[in-house]
This record gives structure tokens, C-alpha cells and sequence, in this order.
């Protein structure tokens, strides 16, 4: 509970030629108490910040798959914690190759990060092991796209 309470985010949003920066903490508080002859607890009480409470209640939060936590290497994590900015939010799907090299935090030559996407692309397309979203060279672009399963129904 330390720990959750002491994680800050930051954020920060454009609207209307304005830029609003803003820090706040995962939790705001939190109570444990415990029985004192056997350490047991008895009650937990944990009071959400109002950012993340509003976002829990209007259904503002992104989900993990649970393949993502047998992802390996760390790039492939970092790729698949940008799949939303980049197909929703911002770039609608496609993004250069040096700002995703910036996104994912990538310290490598845009020559080394583009071989290791290309790896990790090939890896996906033989194992099909990063989950939801596929990526795509395309030029100097990337693309990321929804992997979407498509049923075919045949007439009977």
C-alpha cells in the first residue's frame, strides 16, 4: 500500500491552445486494521484519488491483456503499452519510426531499433505471442492495427 500510495502520475492534455499539466497519486489513503493478539486483518479501507475514481467510473481505463505479462522482452512491453496512444488517440494508427523509437524509450540507433522491431514483428507473425495488435513496416511508417478474429460461418 506504500508503494500505490506514494505512485504518481503525471499527465498532461492540449485543448483549446492551452496545455494543462497535471500529478497526482494512485491512492489517497489508506487504513489497515489488525487484530493485535494474532496480526490478522480485520479491516482495509483504501480512498481512491479522484482522478482514478472518476476514471473507474466512467469507464476511462485501459486493460492489460494477460499475455502481455509473457512478453519478454522489454521493447515488446513497451510497444504494446503504446498500442492505444497510437491507434486511438493520436496517430490513427500510424506512427514514424523515430517517434516510436521516442515512445517506447528506446536509447538505441534508429537503425538498431528498426532491426529489433523487425524481429520482434517476424517473432509475431511465426508465434503470434503479442497480444491484440499486430505491427507493420510500412516505409519509413509503422503501422499498428487490431488483431480482430474473423469467424467464417459456411451455409448449411
Amino acid at each position: 500500500l506504500r508503494r500505490l500510495q506514494g505512485t504518481q502520475i503525471e499527465t498532461n492534455l492540449r485543448q483549446g491552445g492551452k496545455e494543462y499539466f497535471k500529478v497526482f497519486g494512485l491512492i489517497e489513503s489508506a487504513e489497515i486494521v489488525r487484530e493485535t493478539r494474532d496480526g490478522r486483518m480485520l479491516d482495509v479501507e483504501i480512498t481512491l484519488s479522484d482522478w482514478v475514481f472518476d476514471a473507474i467510473e466512467n469507464n476511462h481505463i485501459l486493460t492489460l491483456n494477460r499475455q502481455y505479462f509473457l512478453l519478454r522482452k522489454p521493447l515488446e512491453r513497451r510497444l504494446y503499452e503504446s498500442r492505444e496512444s497510437i491507434v486511438v488517440r493520436r496517430w490513427n494508427g500510424r506512427i514514424g519510426v523515430r517517434n516510436l523509437a521516442e515512445k517506447c524509450g528506446s536509447a538505441s540507433s534508429e537503425k538498431e531499433f528498426r532491426r529489433m522491431l523487425g524481429i520482434i514483428i517476424d517473432d509475431d507473425a511465426q508465434h503470434n505471442h503479442m497480444p491484440d495488435y499486430k505491427f507493420i513496416v510500412d516505409g519509413e511508417n509503422i503501422l499498428v492495427k487490431r488483431k480482430d478474429v474473423v469467424v467464417e460461418i459456411s451455409g448449411g
